[in-house]
């Protein structure tokens, strides 16, 4: 696709999700295309990765 396209269609599509209602559609249509297909939320990371860090740590300081 050409750049200046590209960048047309970005800048329209940034202009539209600025408007309150237009943003509130396009969240409606994503969770209920992703309830549709079966795919659960994306979790970027674990919840507590406390203990995980503790365990760690206390290896390293195992190994001197």
């Amino acid at each position: 696709m050409h750049p200046l396209k590209n960048d047309l269609i970005k800048a329209l599509r940034n202009r539209l999700l600025t408007m309150p209602v237009i943003w509130r559609l396009g969240r409606l249509a994503e969770s209920l295309i992703r309830r549709l297909s079966g795919r659960p939320r994306t979790v970027t990371e674990s919840p507590n990765l406390l203990p995980l860090l503790i365990q760690v740590l206390a290896a390293f300081s195992k190994a001197d």
